[in-house]
């Protein structure tokens, strides 16, 4: 018989964390689960931490060599056998009741449990699991935030939110922005082998890019407003070594969607190419230039910057925010400490 669900976990040298989140897994109160990991040729010693667990229920397979980020997630995701997938970063954390949460939601969902993509609130944590930030779903919005922990009881939350899948995917695509965490996302392996699986060809956010194809064919897209997962934030994670490198590569991921997303699909949402260019260039480009400046990376904003005038330089020119952007890169430190003081004023006010 198939598990009801299967924990996904692709590795590459997190072996200082990845003993906590297998652990976090096999402490779950609901324990009709596998887990699979695919370790990337890790050079450090991932595998005998995985290997020191005893448990039927793991899994382990090891590349020959490192095949990449998001071929990984192809890799771990296809050799699944359970009902339900969830792909959980070697570094992140379920908790205790996660699992069964999403059983209970799954069983309500009755006949529609196969066309249902579950996710949930979700902590962001530091090396030492000190909560700062969580991001929920408030009522009413589509598109969910992170908020500081002490501000949590300060919002409007349904405990369960329900949206169409089409519905979201055309607030996000329109608005340029994520509508679930990586690590809490969960779907019917039948939806998987549908669509496919992932797409290797985006290197730093293809969860969003499979998340796309699932809501595609508008399944019940249901939020939980409860902390059932913990994203780790630390220097060795994906968004840590894109800043260190100054890589644009979520800038280049954008791109390709606006140039690769079919006709077809833009239709059935109501959408423009249009559309999907104007967000690009204000949310990935604009706005996140201004984002590095206020946290003092003026090299990789004017790398950003300048990304969105090689992709689409007189669509850019009618965006406003990009004035200020050049006027502040322009002014090199002083640029710096005025994007800082402006951030921390629309902040306060």
């Amino acid at each position: 018989m198939m598990p009801r669900f299967s924990v996904c976990i692709p590795n590459y040298n997190l072996g200082h964390f990845i003993g906590e989140t297998i652990q976090s897994v096999l402490d779950q109160t609901f324990s009709d689960f596998e887990i699979i990991i695919v370790d990337n040729a890790s050079t450090d010693d991932s595998v005998n931490v995985i290997e020191s667990f005893e448990d039927d229920r793991i899994r382990l397979y090891q590349n020959n060599y490192n095949i990449g980020f998001s071929p990984n997630l192809q890799a771990v995701t296809q050799r699944a056998t359970g009902e339900f997938l969830i792909l959980l970063s070697s570094d992140d954390l379920m908790a205790p009741n996660a699992l069964e949460q999403y059983d209970q939601v799954l069983k309500e969902q009755g006949g529609r449990a196969q066309q249902t993509v579950l996710c949930a609130a979700t902590q962001m944590v530091d090396e030492n699991n000190q909560v700062s930030l969580v991001c929920v779903r408030p009522s009413g919005d589509i598109i969910p935030k992170w908020v500081p922990e002490g501000e949590i009881n300060t919002i409007p939350l349904k405990r369960k939110d329900q949206i169409s899948g089409r519905a979201a995917l055309r607030t996000s695509l329109f608005n340029c922005s994520s509508l679930a965490t990586f690590c809490s996302t969960a779907y019917p392996r039948s939806m998987w082998e549908k669509v496919q699986g992932y797409d290797t060809t985006y290197s730093y956010f293809p969860d969003n890019v499979f998340l796309y194809k699932l809501l595609l064919s508008d399944p019940d897209f249901i939020w939980i407003n409860e902390p059932l997962f913990s994203y780790r934030v630390h220097s060795s994670n994906q968004d840590a070594l894109a800043a260190k490198q100054s890589a644009i590569k979520y800038q280049v991921d954008g791109y390709m969607q606006t140039v690769a997303y079919p006709n077809e699909n833009l239709y059935l949402l109501g959408l423009s190419r249009d559309d999907l260019v104007r967000s690009f260039l204000k949310v990935v480009c604009i706005d996140d230039s201004l984002g590095k400046l206020t946290r003092g990376a003026w090299v990789q904003a004017l790398k950003i910057f300048l990304f969105a005038f090689a992709t689409y330089p007189g669509r850019a020119l009618k965006i406003p925010k990009t004035y200020a952007a050049l006027f502040l890169l322009a002014l090199g430190p002083l640029g710096i400490q005025l994007a800082k003081l402006a951030r921390k004023v629309f902040i306060d006010t």
